[in-house]
């Protein structure tokens, strides 16, 4: 647990899974771990430095490969979780693949290069213009003498032979571009998933076309061995084929949200979505050998709050769930599917009996709580893009919606009438459309009646809840990612892209301190229920204590591996919570870390 923190609230998201050595190896956004599937017993946990974007892994010699969002790849052996290579590359990674005797690590860029490392050699020994369009599929042949490359932007699948990568062959007629690949075990054939969901089977040697299948979409395609393909479809049916007929062979469903699948042929099938549970399905059987890891995983955080009793814990996921627990133990209440996409806003009402939520579906729902769960009592369509922010009035009778669409609307939080739209400031009206200026922070003042907005144009706009009256606060360089006035008003601050966090008087509408000029992005601020500190939420798992009116950084903690997005001070003052796309949500004790500020 890292200095400052109480406790930490789930393990991270699945990332991967795969069986090795009558194990189940599990890549989380925070960890490898070691699962004893006959026993559904978790044996190890190794943790990684950041958060890993792709897994691959070659089941014939125990290899595992991680890649990152800075361009690092790091090669593991198992059992042992023995470092055995790393490589720092330039690159933004799109696609990652291993070749299946462990040999080689290949990568594929944003501008279509694809470079390939030697693990042995531990450097770079081939790197070359794949394709004009970003590379998202990477696939070794299965002797590791050839890369399959595909975007899903390109029609076209291209099969580059490594010893001379002037040498290629094309596999066209990808409507929608190139979802995925698989090889036979031979390496006779390949298969390649359209965006339109139609699935080619092809003859490598001679580049002939064998079966043109309408079976997708797809999440999972395999070949169990030359004449059989094994497919995996967005409702969860699997489905053995064969590929020189293309007739259906046999076909089940799986009983649990499909998620991601992984086959391992002959006859596993691992299954999961981002929050778990790990399902580890027999292919002969059609039935579920075991279930992992289940309450365990959770999703990538963007937003939480705490009950204004102090009593429960409420988080967002951008896969549109909402988390509750018991802030006397830090025990899972419930989970509840609340929107279809990312929740980017969560508020409590003043009295707690309610919550709201507001998505990149544009939704906002207003729930009652109950011990069971949540009941929806208002669903509105309150935008037709995304919205990035909401909030109660102090009296609970309005909420307010914040949207890239450039508009702050204030609605009624018993009827969902719409109230009041505030838009962009242009001195011509005519001028309005043609100018972009997404809101993506958005509270009212403590007394309801102002309204502070971040905006696109580096602005912070405050506007007046009944005259409409719009002043304008200029101090960011950045765009303007989180607002939070002081509980009784006297402070507003506000912080953007490129770190800055300013404090102001939004009486005066003076700049009170710039207490950080420049940094990581910050998404997110909180004061204390006294006024006397501001906490701040940054990229990188960044989360620093400032001193209030002083501007004085008390303190930088390091508990997450991802992006904060949320932060909450507990009713008490005595805690506070932050929340992260790395799957946890971490509460911070504010006593102990104020005794190690005083030294």
């Amino acid at each position: 647990m890292p200095f400052g923190a109480v406790a930490r609230l789930g393990h991270g998201y699945l990332v991967a899974g795969f069986p090795f050595s009558g194990y189940l190896w599990v890549v989380t956004s925070l960890a490898v771990e070691q699962w004893d599937v006959s026993a559904r017993e978790l044996l190890s946990v190794s943790p990684l430095p950041k958060m890993p974007r792709f897994a691959r892994f070659a089941s014939n010699k125990g290899i595992l490969g991680l890649s990152f969002e800075d361009g690092t790849i790091i090669v593991f052996k198992l059992p042992q979780m023995e470092k055995i290579a790393a490589f720092k590359t330039n690159m933004w990674i799109t696609a990652l693949a291993l070749s299946p005797d462990g040999a080689l690590v290949a990568v594929g860029s944003e501008t279509g290069e694809v470079t390939v490392f030697d693990l042995v050699q531990g450097e770079a020994v081939l790197s070359f213009s794949a394709l004009t369009q970003e590379v998202t599929v990477l696939v070794f042949s299965p002797d590791g003498s050839a890369l399959a490359c595909g975007s899903r932007s390109a029609e076209s699948l291209v099969l580059y032979t490594l010893d001379d990568s002037t040498r290629h062959k094309k596999f066209p007629w990808n409507k929608w571009g190139v979802r995925q690949a698989a090889f036979s075990p031979d390496g006779s054939r390949v298969a390649v998933e359209a965006g339109d969901g139609r699935v080619r089977i092809w003859d490598v040697r001679e580049q002939r076309l064998l079966q043109s299948l309408g079976i997708g979409p797809l999440i999972e395609l395999e070949f169990l061995d030359p004449g059989t393909l094994i497919t995996v479809d967005s409702r969860g049916v699997v489905s053995t084929w064969e590929s020189e007929s293309g007739m259906l062979r046999a076909s089940f469903s799986l009983g649990y949200g499909p998620g991601k699948a992984e086959i391992y042929p002959p006859n596993v099938l691992v299954q999961h979505n981002p929050s778990g549970p790990l399902v580890i399905w027999d292919l002969l059987t059609k039935k579920p050998a075991a279930v992992l890891g289940e309450h365990r995983y959770k999703d990538r955080f963007s937003a939480l709050a705490f009950s204004p009793d102090g009593k429960r814990l409420a988080a967002a996921t951008v896969e549109g769930g909402v988390f509750l627990w018991a802030c006397d133990d830090w025990k899972e209440l419930f989970v509840q599917d609340a929107h279809l996409g990312a929740i980017d806003a969560i508020a409590f009402s003043p009295k707690g009996d309610r919550v709201l939520t507001a998505g990149n579906d544009g939704k906002v729902c207003i729930w009652k709580l109950s011990p069971d769960g949540m009941e929806k009592a208002l669903e509105i369509m309150a935008h037709q893009e995304p919205i990035s922010d909401a909030d109660f009035s102090h009296d609970g009778k309005y909420f307010l919606t914040a949207s890239v669409d450039e508009t702050v609307r204030v609605w009624d939080a018993i009827t969902g009438e719409l109230v009041k739209t505030f838009w962009k400031p242009v001195k011509n009206p005519a001028l309005q459309p043609l100018i972009r200026d997404a809101i993506y922070a958005a509270r009212f003042s403590p007394d309801g009646k102002v309204i502070a907005a971040g905006a696109e144009d580096k602005t912070v706009r405050l506007w007046e809840l009944e005259s409409g009256r719009l002043r304008l606060l200029r101090k960011h360089r950045g765009v303007v990612t989180a607002v939070c006035f002081s509980p009784k008003g006297e402070f507003l601050a506000s912080a953007d892209d490129e770190g800055s966090v300013v404090l102001w008087d939004p009486r005066r509408r003076k700049v009170l301190k710039l207490i950080q000029d420049k940094g990581p992005p910050v998404y997110c601020l909180s004061f204390s229920p006294d006024g006397a500190y501001l906490v701040a939420g940054k990229a990188e798992g960044e989360v620093v204590v400032y001193s209030v009116p002083t501007g004085d950084p008390l303190t930088q903690l390091n508990g997450h591996l991802g992006d904060v997005f949320g932060v909450a001070f507990h009713p008490s003052g005595d805690l506070f919570a932050t929340a992260s796309e790395d799957g946890t949500v971490v509460i911070w004790d504010m006593r102990k870390i104020l005794r190690q500020g005083e030294r």
